[in-house]
């Protein structure tokens, strides 16, 4: 669970968010760029995922950064 700031709602939320989005959070403590985040995030898979199915990780990790910031828990900026 992840506690989102909020005007109302107690001034929070909780929203339900997965491992792969909690390391994600962790590593985005300050605002990092994307080849940065991917390249932190590859110790989450294995070395044959990486090298076979790159662009599915890619997909995979810009999904849970849209999903985050439908969540309020990222922001992107631009």
């Amino acid at each position: 669970m992840a506690c989102v700031p909020e005007l109302f709602f107690n001034g929070f939320s909780e929203q339900a968010i997965d491992d792969l989005e909690y390391n994600m959070l962790a590593l985005l403590d300050k605002a990092a760029p994307l080849e940065e985040l991917l390249k932190a995030l590859e110790a989450c898979f294995s070395t044959d995922e990486i090298e076979h199915d790159y662009d599915s990780i890619y997909e995979l990790i810009l999904m849970k950064i849209k999903r985050l910031a439908l969540k309020r828990c990222v922001f992107i900026k631009g």
